[in-house]
Formats: C-alpha cells, sequence, structure tokens
C-alpha cells in the first residue's frame, strides 16, 4: 500500500510486513477532488480517514448559516467525528477535502 502509512504505524507500534499487508486489507485508497463532502451534517459517521496526501477540514454550520472550522488533517493526520464514529450516530458535522487529496478510509 503506501510507505507513508507504514511510517506513520512505526512511529507507534512494530508491525511484520505480513501483519502490515494484514493491516491494509481494511483500508481503501481513495482520490477526493477539492470540496468534495466525504460526510454531511446528518449522515451516520462510518468512515475514518487518514491523509496521504492534501488536506481536508471538519466543520459544522452555526445557527447563522456560517461555516466554522474545528479541525484540519494534513498529510499523515487522520480525521472523523469521533464520537458519531465509535457509537455509529448521525453527525453534526462535514469533513470536506480542501484541496486534492490521497486518503486512505477504514469503514467501521
Amino acid at each position: 500500500m503506501s510507505g507513508i502509512f507504514k511510517n506513520h504505524l512505526d512511529k507507534f507500534i512494530t508491525i511484520s510486513p505480513g501483519e502490515f499487508t494484514d493491516v491494509c486489507g481494511y483500508f481503501e485508497p481513495m482520490q477526493v477532488r477539492k470540496k468534495e463532502n466525504l460526510l454531511t451534517a446528518g449522515e451516520v459517521c462510518k468512515h475514518h480517514y487518514f491523509v496521504l496526501k492534501g488536506c481536508l477540514r471538519k466543520f459544522f454550520i452555526n445557527e447563522k448559516g456560517v461555516e466554522q472550522t474545528t479541525e484540519f488533517a494534513i498529510e499523515n493526520w487522520w480525521l472523523t467525528d469521533n464520537i458519531a464514529y465509535e457509537k455509529q450516530l448521525p453527525s453534526a458535522f462535514f469533513i470536506q477535502a480542501v484541496e486534492p487529496a490521497e486518503l486512505l478510509c477504514i469503514n467501521y
């Protein structure tokens, strides 16, 4: 899969090449366009994203209709709505690509 992802994991755990292959089997590579939404408010959050290249942002729309960004995920970072993902609830957030991005996506 990706040397970037392997280097990221190596910072935290020791993993054999076979184990890395097994782990990679749970992830789907994705390419997204600038401003493409990966999650829309009201949807159940079913994915967690690892950024190989590019940038994502998590935001909500406030009562005045203004977007408020709460998080960015740059290369080598993870992004999801953690509570909605872990509990499989509808999210109050949007996740959107700030620029074209290459991601690894794992399903709940």
